[in-house]
């Protein structure tokens, strides 16, 4: 999912699955500066879902690759977010449009 970290600067990254309760937003650029506690929304790139549902909260940056979690290039890096919701106490969901 196309997100957004809020903060002074809005960063775009990709939500995708992770491990457990933690979900991996990838895509993030390296140089920007992400406070934890930030909330995560939608970003509505790419049509599929409307800009500003909030999904979760920014936890830490990394994922193994180095302290800061960038990519081999130094790009980009990845960071942990916690969802806005508990999937396993979700029965029926609802995107509306």
């Amino acid at each position: 999912v196309a997100c957004t970290v809020e903060g002074s600067e809005r960063i775009r990254g990709i939500l995708s699955g992770g491990t457990g309760d933690v979900l991996l937003m990838r895509h993030l650029k390296a140089g920007a500066e992400i406070a934890p506690e930030s909330r995560v929304l939608t970003s509505g790139l790419g049509g599929v879902f409307p800009a500003g549902i909030p999904v979760g909260t920014f936890i830490s940056e990394g994922n193994g690759r180095d302290a800061a979690g960038r990519h081999a290039g130094g790009l980009e890096r990845e960071g942990k977010v916690r969802p806005a919701v508990d999937f396993t106490l979700l029965e029926d969901v609802f995107i509306r449009r």
